[in-house]
Protein backbone atom coordinates (compact mmCIF):
# COMPACT_ATOMS: atom_id res chain seq x y z
CA UNK A 1 0.00 0.00 0.00
CA UNK A 2 1.16 3.35 -0.92
CA UNK A 3 2.49 5.09 2.99
CA UNK A 4 1.01 7.59 5.03
CA UNK A 5 3.25 10.45 2.96
CA UNK A 6 1.85 9.26 -0.34
CA UNK A 7 -1.95 9.65 1.14
CA UNK A 8 -1.65 12.82 2.88
CA UNK A 9 0.41 14.54 0.13
CA UNK A 10 -1.48 13.77 -3.12
CA UNK A 11 -4.89 14.92 -1.80
CA UNK A 12 -3.35 17.82 -0.43
CA UNK A 13 -1.62 18.84 -3.69
CA UNK A 14 -4.76 18.28 -5.50
CA UNK A 15 -6.67 20.66 -3.30
CA UNK A 16 -4.05 23.06 -3.10
CA UNK A 17 -3.78 22.93 -7.39
CA UNK A 18 -7.50 23.38 -7.67
CA UNK A 19 -7.59 26.10 -4.85
CA UNK A 20 -4.79 27.86 -6.24
CA UNK A 21 -5.16 27.69 -10.04
CA UNK A 22 -8.90 27.34 -10.20
CA UNK A 23 -10.62 28.08 -7.48
CA UNK A 24 -8.61 31.44 -6.97
CA UNK A 25 -8.16 31.11 -3.27
CA UNK A 26 -12.24 31.29 -2.57
CA UNK A 27 -11.66 28.90 -0.11
CA UNK A 28 -9.19 28.37 3.08
CA UNK A 29 -5.85 26.44 3.61
CA UNK A 30 -7.42 24.62 6.42
CA UNK A 31 -9.46 22.73 3.69
CA UNK A 32 -6.11 21.63 2.01
CA UNK A 33 -5.17 20.07 4.94
CA UNK A 34 -8.22 18.21 6.03
CA UNK A 35 -7.89 16.72 2.66
CA UNK A 36 -4.62 15.87 3.50
CA UNK A 37 -5.38 14.30 6.48
CA UNK A 38 -8.56 12.75 5.57
CA UNK A 39 -6.10 10.90 2.68
CA UNK A 40 -5.32 8.48 6.10
CA UNK A 41 -9.16 8.17 6.96
CA UNK A 42 -9.45 4.69 5.56
CA UNK A 43 -6.67 3.24 7.28
CA UNK A 44 -8.05 3.69 10.62
CA UNK A 45 -8.56 0.16 10.68
CA UNK A 46 -4.70 -0.09 11.58
CA UNK A 47 -5.88 1.39 15.03
CA UNK A 48 -8.51 -1.16 15.42
CA UNK A 49 -5.90 -4.20 14.32
CA UNK A 50 -3.52 -3.15 17.48
CA UNK A 51 -6.74 -3.11 19.59
CA UNK A 52 -7.46 -6.39 18.54
CA UNK A 53 -3.86 -7.44 18.78
CA UNK A 54 -3.64 -6.89 22.84
CA UNK A 55 -6.35 -9.32 23.14
CA UNK A 56 -5.24 -11.95 20.53
CA UNK A 57 -3.24 -12.48 18.03
CA UNK A 58 -4.75 -11.59 14.93
CA UNK A 59 -3.01 -11.57 11.09
CA UNK A 60 -3.45 -7.89 9.88
CA UNK A 61 -4.95 -8.63 6.39
CA UNK A 62 -7.62 -9.80 8.44
CA UNK A 63 -8.83 -6.70 9.60
CA UNK A 64 -6.80 -3.88 7.19
CA UNK A 65 -8.61 -2.94 4.31
CA UNK A 66 -11.82 -4.82 4.85
CA UNK A 67 -14.17 -2.62 6.97
CA UNK A 68 -13.00 1.08 5.88
CA UNK A 69 -11.91 0.55 2.33
CA UNK A 70 -15.04 0.57 0.78
CA UNK A 71 -16.80 3.53 -1.59
CA UNK A 72 -18.99 3.97 1.53
CA UNK A 73 -16.42 5.34 3.66
CA UNK A 74 -16.29 8.74 1.41
CA UNK A 75 -19.78 8.30 0.34
CA UNK A 76 -21.27 8.63 4.14
CA UNK A 77 -19.41 12.27 4.00
CA UNK A 78 -20.18 13.60 0.58
CA UNK A 79 -23.73 12.72 2.09
CA UNK A 80 -23.46 14.86 5.27
CA UNK A 81 -21.85 17.71 2.75
CA UNK A 82 -24.98 17.45 0.95
CA UNK A 83 -27.00 17.26 4.37
CA UNK A 84 -25.38 20.20 6.12
CA UNK A 85 -24.72 23.16 3.64
CA UNK A 86 -22.17 25.53 6.52
CA UNK A 87 -20.31 22.49 6.75
CA UNK A 88 -20.07 21.49 3.45
CA UNK A 89 -17.04 22.12 2.30
CA UNK A 90 -15.50 20.24 5.47
CA UNK A 91 -17.13 16.88 4.62
CA UNK A 92 -16.34 17.64 0.92
CA UNK A 93 -12.50 17.46 1.60
CA UNK A 94 -12.77 14.93 4.59
CA UNK A 95 -15.18 12.84 1.59
CA UNK A 96 -12.25 13.35 -1.26
CA UNK A 97 -9.58 12.66 0.92
CA UNK A 98 -10.67 9.16 1.66
CA UNK A 99 -11.57 9.06 -1.97
CA UNK A 100 -7.62 9.73 -3.05
CA UNK A 101 -6.83 7.05 0.09
CA UNK A 102 -9.29 4.03 -2.19
CA UNK A 103 -7.50 5.08 -5.96
CA UNK A 104 -3.80 5.10 -4.43
CA UNK A 105 -4.58 1.35 -2.90
CA UNK A 106 -6.22 0.39 -6.23
CA UNK A 107 -3.25 1.69 -8.50
CA UNK A 108 -0.43 0.59 -6.58
CA UNK A 109 -0.57 -1.92 -3.98
CA UNK A 110 -3.00 -4.52 -2.91
CA UNK A 111 -6.92 -4.76 -3.69
CA UNK A 112 -9.49 -2.98 -2.19
CA UNK A 113 -13.21 -4.26 -1.70
CA UNK A 114 -14.88 -1.32 -2.55
CA UNK A 115 -18.43 -2.74 -1.88
CA UNK A 116 -17.94 -4.68 0.92
CA UNK A 117 -20.02 -6.30 3.24
CA UNK A 118 -22.35 -6.63 0.15
CA UNK A 119 -19.78 -7.65 -2.19
CA UNK A 120 -16.69 -9.84 -1.26
CA UNK A 121 -14.96 -9.18 -4.86
CA UNK A 122 -11.60 -7.54 -4.68
CA UNK A 123 -10.18 -4.70 -7.22
CA UNK A 124 -7.02 -3.70 -7.93
CA UNK A 125 -4.09 -3.50 -10.22
CA UNK A 126 -1.43 -3.67 -8.10
CA UNK A 127 1.55 -1.85 -9.99
CA UNK A 128 3.95 -2.37 -7.13
CA UNK A 129 2.80 -4.62 -4.20
CA UNK A 130 3.76 -7.32 -3.04
CA UNK A 131 7.27 -7.34 -3.83
CA UNK A 132 10.44 -5.90 -2.40
CA UNK A 133 11.24 -3.98 -5.03
CA UNK A 134 7.51 -2.40 -5.41
CA UNK A 135 7.81 -2.01 -1.99
CA UNK A 136 10.51 0.09 -2.27
CA UNK A 137 9.33 2.06 -5.50
CA UNK A 138 6.47 2.55 -2.89
CA UNK A 139 9.06 4.40 0.16
CA UNK A 140 10.92 6.08 -2.60
CA UNK A 141 7.63 7.78 -4.07
CA UNK A 142 7.02 8.83 -0.27
CA UNK A 143 10.35 10.40 0.02
CA UNK A 144 9.84 11.76 -3.45
CA UNK A 145 6.56 13.66 -3.09
CA UNK A 146 7.49 14.88 0.31
CA UNK A 147 10.45 16.30 -1.49
CA UNK A 148 8.37 18.00 -4.65
CA UNK A 149 5.85 18.95 -2.04
CA UNK A 150 8.40 21.01 0.72
CA UNK A 151 9.56 22.27 -3.06
CA UNK A 152 6.75 23.73 -3.97
CA UNK A 153 6.18 25.22 -0.44
CA UNK A 154 9.46 26.96 -0.75
CA UNK A 155 9.43 28.44 -4.36
CA UNK A 156 6.32 29.42 -3.36
CA UNK A 157 7.39 31.38 -0.31
CA UNK A 158 4.70 29.68 1.61
CA UNK A 159 6.37 27.21 3.67
CA UNK A 160 6.00 29.17 6.99
CA UNK A 161 2.21 28.57 5.87
CA UNK A 162 2.84 24.87 6.86
CA UNK A 163 5.33 24.63 9.57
Amino acid sequence: MPYAVTHIIIPMLIVAIYRDYFAKHKFSKFYVVIAGIAGLLPDIDIILYWIINLFKYTPINMVHRWIFHTVFLPMIFFIIALAIPKKRMLFFMIGFGASMHLLLDYLFSGYIRPFYPFLLKQYGLNLFGGTEMGNSILLGMDAILLTLWLWWEYKRKRIKDFV
